[in-house]
């Protein structure tokens, strides 16, 4: 699977690599805070530096992003209520 670049630097693969999975929960971004137990907003913390993929229907792309300090993953929850965000196996939680 080779991740390809469009001609402004967006990086992206024609069709899913086989080490994802569909994003199900907003949770999976986020992830409990060292010596905390309960999942609840003050004991999470974002995961920084995870890959994830969204999908484009329209360009039938798969689109790389990587979260980092500044997401705003509002925006994610209608790519995940659409079931178009796909987060690599390696870094995907059991929550």
């Amino acid at each position: 699977m080779e991740l390809k670049e469009t001609e402004s630097g967006i990086r992206y693969f024609d069709s899913l690599p086989e080490d994802t999975r569909q994003c199900l929960d907003i949770r999976e971004f986020f992830q409990l805070k060292p010596g905390k137990s309960a999942w609840k907003k003050e004991n999470v913390e974002k995961v920084i530096g995870m890959p994830y993929l969204l999908y484009s229907p329209t360009a039938d792309r798969y689109y790389f992003r990587e979260t980092h300090e500044a997401s705003d993953f509002k925006k994610i929850i209608p790519y995940i209520k659409d079931k178009n965000i796909y987060i690599f196996t390696d870094y995907a939680s059991d929550n």
